[in-house]
């Protein structure tokens, strides 16, 4: 037999492909494309959360290590400030029991201004304000290098706004260090930035409406104070104040002291029918507040211009 003439015949019974055998691999195989997909999906999300939950970690952390960055600082700041006032305290000691009223009177003055604005004492050591100064210079240099490796920190992570957050922080504490205190002015007065208060500057800061609102020291200059304030009638009044001498007040009686460390400035009308009482505290913060007083009616309020460590300042 000539079996090339059965080549038909053997092509025709050839099995052919199950159509339900090739639709369940077909399935199978979707089903398999369809479950490694959406396992790299998973996978994909999974990695993605694990990212931000990293990221968010990342900038915890960073807030963290800064945070104790600062408080570190302030202790050592506080042990450094604690080393003075013990060597005052000393030293107090020892004129009292001498009986030395004046050497007295001068180390509790000179403890005061130090304790408001870290000036240094007439009568301290050398020593000792020396051991202090390096103490202060040591402990800022390392919170300065703290802010400034969050920073870089927080940009890494693309985090801008707490990068901006830190640079602020930083910019005002560095300001804060600029602040001395000129030796002619009252010792709440320690900003150096008053002295540099132009006449330019007092008509710019007059035109600000909400520092209307408040009893303000517009300028300080070689021992004279010129204040704007509100007297609640929504009138306005200036005093000029030279070595805490009223010199010349537009329509009212004024006088002013330093009471418990604290400045208060006190306007009668002429007819002695209002009064009103300014006095500036600090709280437990160290910020300062303004406590307007009319008539006994209080009013409290927190400066717009100032910084923990200065009674006001122009900015």
């Amino acid at each position: 037999q000539d079996h090339g003439s059965e080549s038909p015949d053997f092509i025709r019974m050839a099995p052919t492909p199950n159509p339900g055998l090739t639709w369940i691999l077909s399935s199978a195989n979707q089903r398999s494309t369809y479950m490694q997909m959406r396992t790299v999906a998973i996978i994909t999300l999974l990695c993605a959360n694990a990212v931000t939950c990293m990221a968010q970690d990342d900038v915890d952390s960073i807030d963290q290590r800064l945070d104790e960055s600062i408080k570190v600082y302030e202790k050592s700041a506080s042990d450094a400030r604690e080393i003075v006032l013990k060597k005052l305290d000393s030293d107090k000691a020892d004129a009292q029991k001498n009986g030395d009223l004046e050497r007295l009177k001068q180390i509790e003055s000179s403890m005061q201004s130090f304790k408001d604005a870290a000036t240094k004492p007439e009568l301290i050591d050398r020593r000792t304000w020396s051991r202090y100064e390096g103490n202060i210079a040591s402990a800022r240099k390392k919170v300065l290098a703290a802010y400034e490796k969050a920073i870089s920190d927080y940009t890494k992570l693309g985090d801008i706004p707490s990068a901006e957050a830190a640079a602020k922080e930083r910019d005002a504490f560095q300001e804060n260090l600029s602040y001395s205190a000129p030796k002619q002015l009252p010792p709440f007065a320690d900003d150096a930035l008053w002295a540099k208060a132009a006449t330019q500057q007092i008509r710019e800061c007059a035109e600000i409406a909400e520092i209307r609102k408040r009893l303000v020291a517009l300028n300080v200059s070689d021992e004279i104070i010129v204040f704007q304030h509100d007297n609640l009638d929504g009138q306005f009044y200036h005093c000029l104040l030279k070595n805490g001498t009223v010199v010349r007040h537009d329509g009212q009686n004024s006088a002013w002291s330093i009471v418990n460390g604290n400045f208060v400035f006190k306007t009668v009308s002429p007819d002695g029918a209002k009064t009103w009482l300014a006095r500036w505290t600090f709280d437990e913060k160290r910020e300062s507040f303004v406590t307007i007083n009319q008539n006994n009616k209080s009013s409290k309020g927190k400066l717009i211009y100032g910084n923990p460590n200065t009674f006001f300042a122009l900015k």
